[in-house]
């Protein structure tokens, strides 16, 4: 019995009427920040901001663990709302004429290779396709600037001209790979054609009897 009248007398925060007291004791009252001043928001002058005070501080593990836990399962309080025009307008002039720390070639390096292959976030085990790389190489875009060229800019099925234009392998891009760059197996054809194109015939095992059914098609 004097053991538990002790341990209440120690710690009578676990009692949960006196933490109700204490709350309601100092409910109104100006806040303290973590040097017991007054907060300066309560009164000008007074104390260090609480950026200040926090400032070169950092949490340990334990806190972080702690802080994560504390906030499982609570929805964001920032989350779905918008900032103002004021407010976006005054960050804005905030960061008006202040230039960004240059990285050092090393740390580009670094960063670079720490989101490669399987250490990227999207990473989907190597499942990117053969065209994809072939599309991304100075040779492809040089075939397709010169394919372009030589069609003047213009759909080869329907004649308009300008707008988005796709270069379309004539001999499939699978079957024949070593006519992936050759200029007479490219053609142009409006991005609206290219798209009707495949929908027609789809995308796998294309011959050029398909194009010029499609294009007699279209011109009639």
């Amino acid at each position: 019995m004097r053991s538990q009248i002790k341990l209440k007398n120690m710690f009578p925060w676990q009692n949960p009427e006196f933490r109700q007291k204490m709350i309601n004791r100092f409910k109104g009252r100006p806040r303290f920040d973590m040097r017991g001043d007054k907060n300066p928001a309560k009164k000008p002058g007074v104390g260090k901001k609480i950026s200040e005070v926090k400032k070169g501080w950092h949490p340990t593990e334990e806190q972080r663990k702690h802080m994560s836990e504390a906030h499982i399962g609570k929805p964001s309080p920032k989350k779905g709302k918008k900032l103002s025009e004021e407010s976006r307008k005054r960050i804005s002039e905030a960061k008006r004429g202040k230039k960004r720390h240059s990285l050092s070639e090393e740390t580009k390096q670094k960063i670079s290779e720490s989101h490669k292959g399987e250490k990227h976030w999207n990473w989907k085990g190597g499942i990117t396709k053969q065209e994809a790389f072939f599309k991304r190489g100075e040779e492809y875009k040089q075939w397709r600037k010169l394919c372009l060229e030589r069609d003047n800019f213009t759909c080869q099925a329907c004649g308009h001209y300008g707008g988005k234009m796709v270069v379309h392998h004539i001999l499939n891009f699978a079957e024949y790979p070593e006519l992936r760059t050759c200029i007479t197996n490219g053609i142009t054809l409006c991005e609206h054609c290219h798209k009707e194109f495949h929908h027609k015939y789809g995308t796998k095992n294309n011959t050029k009897e398909q194009l010029v059914e499609f294009k007699g098609h279209k011109i009639n």
